[in-house]
């Protein structure tokens, strides 16, 4: 049944309002039309002047009117069908991302999975935590991906899995990813999983609602979520949040990320009808194990790998004559002291992939030097792959990428907006360029009417401040133009704010004009011209903002999707408003055209000289100066995606193929190039290292002294 639509007192009030203003204004008028007034009206508007004026007032009426008590269509049947249709969009969004990932993750290591050992376990973990909360408590096996993944659904609803760097997580959560999805696509009550990474934990006091929201417009793939869509996600609570990489927050704040998760579970259980599936963490055995216990149901331990395990994996391969496993199979045998190397599927997969071009022999070392020289051969393999770079210039831009994305902003994703100002070297050096070329830009234009020097003096002085002031690059939310879904509400909206607008700044202006023209004269020619501005601004943002429909999922496939995404609406926008408004004032008052061009063109210029756009290419043009990154830098990351196997491109987003080949480069880059680096960074990022080994020295102690099961 539709909603009755019911008109209020505030309605009411202003609607008559709005009849009684402007009735005395039109009864008025023709009263304030004085001689000279009325000859400068007919000089301006022609002979028909009183026909303008009065339409003039008699539209501002009607808009009022309309504004006032124009409803709202909204069914709750339209808004119903409109959520399912959004759940099943982003649902089949979310399955092509984790399929692509999974595919891209097993591409990179040969289509060759390693069978996993998965037991359940309580180490880590506090002996009151397993009592109360643990569900399974005691060693023991959890079977094969269907009996695990039956099991959580049914009775653990909450899981923590840890393993060794390598062993296979992010592959497991994938999994778990994919066949909670297709549940989610049965029933409509079921949560939506999401992939989140939880190295962008990064603020101790945010509630994990606001991390969630904060994070969802960013998953990766070639779609977004709008931050409008992804406020009712998280305030419907209805998202699983499926959380990788709990050891890459940063150690003091890995405490506050369980502490926030608690209650926000809590609150997810309380609001659900039935037990479902709350979320699952990932995370490394070590740095779990120095932080406080997860509020979880059941742990989930990857086994390392043993020589046996090794040995099975890699017969079938052989006996189906694959080169680089018989290659790997004469390796281990030469060299068995290799073998506590291999504990995780990344090793095995890094050394039969470097198998297909060689026999590789590595000396004699500890577990970690070997892992680490594994690594580092194959990093080697890879750059030699690359083929229209330099190489030694590429391993150093990739290291540079690699240790920003891991101490500046906590991240393992990369895009072309996360690059900022203060990922500069040297401090001042980006807004210095931006304002050169601004002050050049606007010099240039204002020095049409002041004059050449005196014009770049203010444009470069204006757009140095700019340039000192913003220390960073913003962009807004990706929206499209759709005259389908055309907003009038938001039409009307502004329409009546420009009416205010036109009228307050009217009779200001109207004021000052009359201590030249007379307080008469003044105030109807101010009264006229900024009230013509007004409407036509109002109506410019009400079209332009109408017309602007925030996409719940904008593709992003596009790296400049997000620099993009305002430039061209700023530039319609700003350029009509001024060319319209300034053009439409300036014509009523001394009938002229000349307004419309002089404000088409400062709007379009105002756009351009705002645009995050500019501002990226100036921070790229000083990074690319400073030897961090080269010049066309999305033409270099497609081809390190597309020819090796060290990066991975997720849409407009890319990232390195595995954890410890970005850690790798990172600690690499730090090693070779610290004279890239901002003094002040190094020094906190090895700060944070050496608060971070602490703990992490301890557990792994602890760890060796337990018994084995």
């Amino acid at each position: 049944m539709p909603k009755r639509k019911t008109i209020s007192i505030r309605k009411i009030i202003l609607g008559v309002c709005s009849v009684f203003i402007g009735i005395v204004l039109l009864g008025f008028l023709p009263n304030l039309l004085q001689a000279d007034v009325e000859k400068r009206l007919q000089d301006s508007l022609g002979e028909n002047y009183h026909l303008f004026l009065y339409g003039l007032l008699a539209f501002a009426v009607v808009v009022m009117l309309i504004t006032y008590f124009a409803g709202e269509e909204d069914t709750e049947e339209k808004k119903a069908a409109t959520d399912q249709d959004l759940r099943s969009q982003f649902l089949q969004n979310l399955k092509a991302l984790y399929q692509k990932r999974l595919h891209d993750k097993m591409q990179g290591e040969l289509n060759f999975e390693i069978k996993l050992n998965l037991t359940y376990t309580t180490e880590g973990n506090q002996p009151e935590t397993i009592e109360d909360f643990f569900i399974i408590q005691k060693e023991s096996s959890a079977g094969d991906f269907d009996r695990l993944f039956n099991n959580y659904t049914k009775r653990l609803w909450r899981l923590l899995i840890l393993g060794e760097p390598g062993a296979g997580k992010s592959i497991l959560l994938l999994r778990f990813g994919l066949r909670l999805i297709e549940m989610a696509e049965a029933d409509p009550k079921f949560p939506i999983p999401v992939l989140l990474d939880l190295a962008s934990w990064r603020d101790e006091n945010q509630t994990f609602e606001t991390w969630i929201e904060k994070n969802l417009p960013y998953i990766g793939g070639s779609f977004a979520v709008s931050k409008e869509y992804a406020g009712i996600l998280v305030e419907s609570k209805i998202i699983l949040p499926l959380l990788d990489g709990f050891d890459e927050i940063r150690e003091p704040l890995r405490n506050s990320c369980l502490r926030q998760l608690l209650p926000y579970l809590d609150k997810v259980k309380n609001a659900r009808p039935e037990p479902l599936p709350e979320v699952i963490i990932c995370s490394r055995i070590i740095e779990y194990h120095a932080a406080e216990d997860a509020p979880v149901f059941a742990a989930l331990k990857i086994q390392p790998l043993t020589a046996k395990d090794v040995n099975d994996a890699l017969r079938p391969l052989a006996n189906d004559n694959f080169p680089a496993a018989k290659r790997l199979q004469n390796t281990l045998r030469e060299n068995p002291g290799l073998y506590p190397a291999v504990t995780s599927a990344f090793f095995v997969h890094t050394l039969l992939d470097i198998s297909q071009q060689e026999q590789v022999s590595f000396g004699a070392g500890t577990r970690e030097e070997l892992q680490t020289a594994i690594t580092a051969h194959y990093i080697r393999s890879e750059m030699e792959k690359i083929t229209d770079f330099p190489l030694d210039k590429s391993k150093k831009w990739l290291g540079w990428l690699a240790w920003m994305m891991k101490h500046m902003e906590g991240s393992i994703t990369f895009e072309l907006t996360d690059l900022q100002p203060r990922w500069a070297r040297l401090k001042y050096a980006y807004p210095l360029v931006l304002g050169l070329v601004g002050g050049l830009v606007g010099g240039l234009v204002f020095s049409l009417v002041l004059g050449l020097i005196l014009g770049l003096v203010l444009g470069l002085v204006f757009s140095l401040v700019l340039g000192l002031v913003g220390d960073s690059i913003n962009t807004q939310e990706i929206k499209v133009f759709s005259l389908k879904n055309l907003s009038w509400k938001i039409v009307r909206d502004f329409l009546v704010v420009g009416l205010v607008v036109g009228l307050v700044g009217g009779l200001v202006f109207g004021l000052v004009l009359g201590l030249v023209l007379g307080l008469v004269g003044g105030l109807v020619l101010g009264l006229v011209g900024v009230l013509v501005f007004g409407l036509v601004v109002g109506l410019v943002l009400g079209l332009v903002l109408g017309l602007s429909v925030n996409e719940s999922f904008p593709k992003t496939s596009n790296p400049y999707k997000r620099l993009l995404a305002q430039f061209w609406r700023d530039v319609i926008q700003v350029a009509l408003i001024l060319c319209l408004g300034i053009g439409a004032g300036v014509y009523a008052v001394i009938n002229s055209y000349f307004g419309f061009l002089w404000g088409l063109f400062w709007g379009a210029l105002a756009a351009v000289l705002s645009s995050p756009v500019l501002q990226h290419f100036c921070l790229r043009w000083v990074l690319y100066r400073e030897k961090s990154l080269p010049w066309k830098l999305v033409t270099f990351l497609d081809h390190i995606s597309t020819n090796t196997g060290l990066l991975l491109k997720d849409g407009g987003q890319w990232r390195f193929r595995h954890q410890l080949i970005h850690d790798h480069l990172a600690a690499w880059f730090e090693e070779h190039h610290p004279e890239l680096l901002r003094p002040a960074y190094l020094e906190k990022a090895k700060k944070e290292r050496s608060e971070k080994l602490a703990p992490a020295t301890a557990a792994s102690m602890n760890i060796q002294n337990q018994p084995t099961p």
